[in-house]
């Protein structure tokens, strides 16, 4: 039969080796934890790039639609005021050209909104990618910490299973001597 001092030794060991297995695994999760959570916000930070730039294509062409609505609706008002004998090369103040003047500074205030609009929903979605890139950057130093964490952890559990196996080992010792 074995001794109770080797009995103990070895009980310490393993209990060792599984406090240093167990802290390697932890260590490893928290790695790939802070890692995947890095990637997931790369990528969304990706995807709020693209679409800021979607945003402000999608209010340039917005804006040309409106122009070209305006541009057609004029036509059609200048061809009624011409139906109805008013002639459209008159002085700058005639109806004609008072009226087609009124349809081109609508058509500008009318483009400046949604430029401005499309705009402020890029801006929007470049913060939201700014924030997201930050996040990335928080989640992998977090995945560092926790990788070190488990790892010192582990060595300290380790650590102290071995002294407590040496306090049990020397107790018996003393007693059989």
């Amino acid at each position: 039969m074995c001794e109770p001092i080797t009995v103990a030794i070895a009980l310490a060991a393993t209990d060792a080796a599984a406090a240093v297995t167990s802290a390697g695994m932890s260590a490893y999760s928290a790695h790939q934890q802070g890692k995947f959570q890095s990637d997931m916000a790369k990528y969304q930070a990706k995807l709020a790039t693209h679409r800021a730039a979607i945003a402000t294509q999608e209010g340039a062409r917005e804006a040309a639609e409106a122009a070209q609505r305006r541009r057609q609706a004029a036509a059609s008002g200048l061809v009624q005021f011409a139906g109805n004998g008013l002639l459209i090369d008159q002085t700058p103040t005639s109806a004609p050209n008072l009226w087609e003047q009124d349809q081109m500074a609508e058509l500008a205030r009318e483009q400046f909104n949604i430029r401005r609009n499309a705009e402020l929903a890029a801006w929007g979605y470049s913060t939201q990618g700014q924030m997201d890139s930050a996040q990335g950057q928080m989640a992998s130093a977090a995945g560092r910490l926790g990788t070190a964490s488990s790892l010192i952890g582990g060595v300290g559990s380790s650590i102290q299973n071995a002294a407590a196996g040496y306090s049990l080992g020397s107790a018996l010792t003393k007693k059989t001597a």
